[in-house]
C-alpha cells in the first residue's frame, strides 16, 4: 500500500506525496530508493474532496509502480543527453551526425538541461518546438531557425530519449507523439539541355582538373563530397566504371576526413568513353604534378587533390 503524506500550501492547497517501498537490495542489503510523486487538488477542492481523490491516485501510482511504469532515475536532460552522445560515439556513428547532435543538445540546453527525463513531456516539446521556430539566427536576428534545424533537435530529443527508453529511466518516448516541424521540399531545378551544352563548352577554357571534376558531376549525378572522395583505385578503365563509396568532408574540430556515402553503400556508376579519355588525360597530369612536387608530394591516393598531393577541400570544389 503507498504511503500518503499530507500537507497545505499557504494558499489553502492540499498537496499529497505518494511513496511505495521497493524492498532492499539483495547484494548489499541496504534499502532501495522508493517510488514517489506528488499530487495536488485544484484549489477550490475541500479537504474530504481532496482526501478521496488523493486515495484513488496513490492506487493508480501504487499501479503502475507494479507494471514496473515508474522510475527511480534522476537524470537530468543536461547530463543524460552527453551521456548518449558520448555512447554514440563509441558505438560508431558518423562524425558529422555526432556534430549535429552537440549542436542540437547546445540550442535544447535552455530549455530542458535542468530537466529530469521524467518531466518531459509531449505537450512540453510541442511548446518548445514553437519557441525554437521563433529563435532569431545568431549572424542575422532577421531570420529564425528554419523548420528543417528544428526537426533535426525533436529527432536528438527522440534519440536520447529512446535511449532512456530502452534503459528503463521513463515508461515512454515523450518525442513519438510531439508534432515534428514540417518541412516542405523545395522543387528541384534541373540543367536544361541548353545549360548542358553551355557548361560544356565553358569547361574547354578551365584547367582539366576541374574540367573532369564538373564533367563527373554532370555525368554521374554524384555529390561534390562524393567526387571529391573518390581514390584511384575506384576507377576501372576496363568496365568504364568508377565506385563511389566514400564522400569528403570538413568540420572544424577534425579538418579535413572521409567518411562512407549516407547510403553505407558502394555503388558503380559507368561512365562514357569521352569521360575515361578525361581520366586518363587528367591521369597524366597528376603523375607530372607529382614528379614536380617530389619530397614535397603526399601521397593520398585521393583522384582529386591540391597541388602537393593532400585531399582538397570541399569549399575549394564549390
Amino acid at each position: 500500500m503507498a504511503n500518503i503524506t499530507k500537507r497545505q500550501h499557504k494558499d489553502g492547497v492540499w498537496a499529497y506525496t505518494f511513496k511505495v517501498y521497493r524492498g532492499k537490495n539483495p547484494e548489499t542489503g541496504k534499502q532501495l530508493t522508493p517510488y514517489t510523486s506528488t499530487w495536488v487538488a485544484p484549489i477550490t477542492w475541500s479537504e474530504k474532496k481532496a482526501d478521496k481523490e488523493a486515495d484513488k491516485q496513490a492506487a493508480l501510482f501504487e499501479e503502475k509502480c507494479r507494471l514496473n511504469q515508474v522510475s527511480t532515475a534522476r537524470h537530468t536532460f543536461y547530463d543524460y543527453s552527453a551521456y548518449v552522445i558520448s555512447l554514440k560515439s563509441t558505438q560508431g556513428l558518423k562524425h558529422n551526425t555526432i556534430r549535429i547532435y552537440n549542436d542540437s543538445r547546445n540550442r535544447l540546453l535552455p530549455y530542458l538541461g535542468h530537466l529530469k527525463m521524467s518531466e518531459i513531456t509531449t505537450a512540453r516539446l510541442n511548446k518548445i518546438y514553437q519557441e525554437l521556430l521563433k529563435t532569431p539566427l545568431k549572424n542575422d536576428k532577421s531570420k529564425t531557425l528554419s523548420p528543417k534545424t528544428v526537426l533535426e533537435d525533436h529527432r536528438f530529443i527522440s534519440t536520447v530519449c529512446n535511449q532512456a527508453l530502452r534503459e528503463g529511466i521513463i515508461p515512454s518516448n515523450p518525442a513519438t507523439l510531439a508534432n515534428k516541424p514540417i518541412v516542405r521540399k523545395k522543387k528541384v531545378k534541373y540543367y536544361q539541355k541548353s545549360e548542358i551544352l553551355a557548361i560544356s563548352e565553358a569547361l574547354e577554357r578551365v584547367p582539366v582538373k576541374w574540367k573532369l571534376f564538373t564533367h563527373l558531376l554532370l555525368i554521374s549525378g554524384a555529390r561534390r563530397g562524393e567526387i571529391g572522395g573518390l581514390s584511384w583505385p575506384d576507377v576501372n578503365y576496363e568496365a568504364c566504371t568508377i565506385t563511389i563509396s566514400n564522400t569528403l568532408l570538413y568540420t572544424s574540430e577534425k579538418g579535413i576526413y572521409i567518411e562512407t556515402t549516407k547510403e553505407d553503400n558502394p555503388h558503380v556508376v559507368k561512365l562514357p568513353i569521352e569521360t575515361m579519355q578525361l581520366i586518363k588525360e587528367y591521369e597524366l597530369w597528376y603523375k607530372q604534378q607529382r614528379l614536380l612536387c617530389g619530397d614535397r608530394w603526399h601521397d593520398t591516393g585521393f583522384i582529386f587533390v591540391q597541388e602537393d598531393g593532400k585531399p582538397m577541400h570541399p569549399t575549394s570544389i564549390t
